[in-house]
């Protein structure tokens, strides 16, 4: 796994793991941009644009993975008011919102 040093105190960093603990913090879906702020702020590491991206989308495909999650079927039907439900919840509290409750009602169903 890759490893850098961090500052003069000749501690080994982690990059995946603060990539993962800023995708825990900000919540939501941050992109890269402000991945790499976090960790610079935090961590005081400059880590490359395309490095975050690609340890986000790895990241992101392993929890997925754990979770169960996908692109398959959950068995359950949707009709038109669900989708209307949903519509108005976007319309009402935007995406980023609706992203944060979905992923604690899934923390909350463990």
């Amino acid at each position: 796994m890759a490893k850098a040093k961090a500052g003069d105190t000749g501690e080994k960093v982690n990059k995946t793991r603060l990539v993962e603990e800023a995708l825990d913090t900000l919540g939501g879906d941050p992109g890269p941009k402000d991945i790499q702020d976090y960790i610079k702020q935090k961590h005081n590491l400059d880590l490359k644009y395309a490095l975050v991206a690609s340890y986000k989308s790895t990241i992101k495909n392993r929890r997925l993975k754990a979770s169960g999650g996908g692109r398959r079927s959950s068995g359950g039907s949707v009709d038109m008011n669900d989708l209307t439900t949903v519509k108005d919840l976007l319309d009402r509290v935007g995406e980023g919102r609706i992203h944060d409750m979905i992923q604690t009602i899934k923390a909350l169903r463990k």
